[in-house]
């Protein structure tokens, strides 16, 4: 179902469709929210959200000021997903702790532009999963959402990754020099993310979803990826990660450290 919407939206790769699946089903469990910037934010976002929990999620967009009544009403609101906008650039972000934490709701935060993820503190990675969107996308107008029919997904998803191996020591994100409190939340949603996908694309899950956001959100994209390819950890120049990242950034950006 997840991949068939994803398709729809535009996520047209089956590599990187299944390893967005996987990942966007881990957060679910854990109940972690998803930072998308770029192009087809909500369209990504109404995708996962029709997948996981059968229904259209709420859509709102934010004043620019904030205000303590808009928030009681948003965590007063029903439903299993909320889609958030203008929280970027605006005063909520000084509350980005409340508001990622409306009750038992799966939320999605998302900015029209990649460059938008830059305005996010570094800090956001304690909140929250970085997406940048037009890393996933191919283009492509959807037309209508699958809908899941499971009233017991949480259980459904429980079952799915019975198995799997922990904890996820990635090199992807090893490479990244993180703090140790965001690499371990890194590698607890990967552990779970690999094991849905039953191990398969873990480099476009680790280094293109994961890394890659990661590295532009602390402005080390250029450091991050020289230091994979000195690592070997690419295999041929003309893998999903390499053609996506340089269609996005550049071949000048990413060799200049």
């Amino acid at each position: 179902v997840l991949q068939g919407n994803l398709d729809e939206v535009g996520v047209k790769e089956e590599r990187v469709s299944r390893a967005f699946a996987a990942l966007s089903y881990a957060c679910a469990l854990r109940g972690l929210p998803l930072f998308f910037a770029g192009t087809s934010a909500v369209g990504l976002a109404d995708a996962l959200a029709c997948g996981l929990y059968g229904e259209m999620p709420l859509l709102v967009d934010l004043p620019r000021t904030y205000s303590p009544a808009l928030m009681q009403e948003l965590e007063a609101r029903p439903g299993r997903a909320m889609i958030l906008e203008n929280v970027f650039a605006s005063e909520w972000i000084d509350h980005i702790d409340r508001l990622t934490n409306l009750g038992a709701k799966q939320l999605f935060f998302v900015a029209p532009f990649a460059d938008d993820l830059a305005l996010l503190p570094k800090g956001i990675v304690s909140y929250g999963l970085p997406i940048l969107t037009d890393l996933l996308l191919d283009i492509a107008e959807p037309d209508g959402w699958t809908f899941s029919g499971s009233k017991k997904q949480d259980l459904f998803l429980k079952d799915v990754v019975t198995g799997a191996t922990y904890p996820v020591r990635s090199p992807y994100v090893r490479a990244l020099g993180m703090m140790v409190f965001e690499e371990t939340r890194y590698e607890d949603i990967l552990a779970l993310a690999h094991g849905l996908s039953g191990a398969k694309e873990t480099d476009v899950m680790d280094a293109l979803l994961c890394g890659v956001p990661y590295a532009y959100l602390h402005d080390t994209l250029a450091t991050y990826w020289r230091g994979l390819k000195s690592q070997k950890l690419w295999h041929g120049e003309d893998t999903t990660e390499i053609a996506r990242v340089t269609a996005m950034f550049g071949a000048e950006v990413l060799s200049h450290a």
